[in-house]
C-alpha cells in the first residue's frame, strides 16, 4: 500500500499519478469567464434600466392625470402602450437582477428566472415596435423623410437588443451546462 493520500482533484498538491489520474481533466468550481462577465454587464444594465424606468413611471403618472389628450390618433397610441412599457420594463429589471445575483451565486433556480428576463425583454422589444409603428402614423410634416429616418432607427435598435439578448441566453445556456455535472456524484477514487 502506497503512503500517499489518495487524488484529490481539488487538491493541486495531491498525486495523479498514485491514482491513475495522470491526464484527467479536473472539475472547475468557478464559473465560466463568460457567465460571470454577461451576468455583470447585465447588472450594470438592470440598474441602469431601474432608473429608467422609474422616470416611466413618473411620465405614465402625470400623463394619466391630464386625462384625454388631443383628438389625435398617434397620440393616443403611444398613450396607450405606456403601461406596457412599464410593466415590461419592470419585468426585465426584477427578473433580471434576481437571475444575474442568483447565477453569480451558483443558484440553479437563477436559469429559471433568466428565462422569465429573456420574455420581458421580448416584450419589451414587441412593445417597442408597437410604439414605433403609432409614431408612424400620419403627422403633418415630411412623412416620407421621417418614416425612413424612424425605421433605420427601429431596425438599428431591435438589432443591437437582439444581440445583447443573444449573448445573454448564451450565458443561461452555458451556466446550464456548467451547472449540470455539478448535480451528479463525484466520481470515486
Amino acid at each position: 500500500m502506497s503512503s500517499y493520500p489518495p487524488y484529490d482533484p481539488l487538491n493541486p498538491y495531491s498525486s495523479p499519478a498514485e491514482s491513475g489520474g495522470v491526464g484527467r481533466r479536473v472539475r472547475s468550481d468557478s464559473l465560466p469567464t463568460y457567465v460571470v462577465a454577461v451576468m455583470i454587464i447585465d447588472l450594470c444594465l438592470c440598474v441602469l434600466r431601474s432608473v429608467l424606468v422609474g422616470f416611466s413611471v413618473l411620465g405614465m403618472v402625470m400623463l394619466m392625470q391630464e386625462g384625454p389628450g388631443p383628438a389625435n390618433a398617434k397620440f393616443e397610441a403611444v398613450r396607450a402602450s405606456v403601461p406596457w412599457e412599464v410593466a415590461t420594463g419592470i419585468g426585465i429589471v426584477v427578473f433580471g437582477m434576481v437571475a444575474n445575483v442568483a447565477i453569480l451565486l451558483r443558484q440553479r433556480w437563477g436559469i429559471i428566472v433568466g428565462w422569465f428576463a429573456v420574455g420581458a425583454t421580448l416584450a419589451s422589444m414587441a412593445v417597442g415596435i408597437w410604439q414605433a409603428t403609432a409614431m408612424q402614423l400620419p403627422q403633418g410634416v415630411d412623412e416620407d423623410a421621417f418614416r425612413i429616418g424612424a425605421t433605420i432607427g427601429v431596425v438599428f435598435t431591435t438589432v443591437f437588443r437582439l444581440g445583447l439578448l443573444a449573448a445573454y441566453v448564451g450565458a443561461l445556456l452555458r451556466f446550464a451546462a456548467w451547472f449540470e455535472p455539478r448535480t451528479q456524484a463525484w466520481p470515486a477514487h
